[in-house]
């Protein structure tokens, strides 16, 4: 353990509550530089035949505990709390076009915060900062405070919350997202017959 390991923020909450949004701000904001690490865990799903099958709705059910590596994601946080750097995660995030988005956010907002943060934190300033956090690192996904093994290592924890109509109609208007092994796609799902199923029914039966 680092004697000024990073202080490790994590951010959870339902599927398209904002989480990837919230993280790329508080990192603009916390950069330093560099800026601070940032862990996904949709980087730790297990490969697409071992994510399981929902008993009620007989489609993969890609939004349980248990389609999660969750030995892999616990290795990599405390890796990063130890050195305060990444090291050997390969991340998909970064492909996830509908993730790019400011999220409603006008720049001038983000850089009035970060402007603040380094006048009262000395973030971004390249100094050495007194005290015995050594910098920030972020983490963020859906289930994050489901495991006791994460939650020993996280520091602060922020869960987010949103209206099922509106978290509905953000997940509806993804087209699909990278996996380990190709694209999921949002808008058609195989079920364990081999039929097939809607987004919307989807999120009714698994996502929400």
């Amino acid at each position: 353990m680092s004697p000024h390991p990073p202080l490790l923020i994590a951010i959870s909450g339902p599927s398209s509550t904002g989480k990837t949004t919230l993280t790329r701000h508080l990192q603009a904001i916390f950069s330093q530089p560099p800026p601070p690490p940032r862990l996904h865990q949709d980087d730790f799903f297990r490969t697409d035949l071992e994510i399981p099958i929902s008993s009620e709705s007989g489609v993969q059910d890609w939004d349980c505990p248990a389609a999660i590596d969750w030995d892999r994601l616990v290795h990599a946080l405390r890796e990063l709390k130890r050195t305060g750097v990444l090291d050997g995660v390969d991340s998909f995030e970064d492909l996830v076009q509908f993730d790019k988005g400011s999220g409603g956010v006008e720049e001038g907002v983000v850089e009035g915060c970060r402007g603040r943060v380094v006048r009262e934190l000395g973030f971004g300033e390249g100094g050495d900062r007194d005290g015995d956090v050594g910098g920030l690192a972020l983490v963020e996904g859906f289930l994050m405070f489901v495991e006791e093994r994460v939650m020993e290592v996280l520091d602060v924890k922020i869960f987010l919350r949103g209206r099922y109509e509106i978290v509905k109609r953000r997940r509806e208007g993804r087209s699909g997202y990278d996996t380990i092994e190709g694209l999921f796609s949002f808008f058609l799902h195989f079920t364990a017959s081999g039929g097939l199923l809607l987004t919307g029914g989807f999120f009714f039966c698994v996502g929400w």
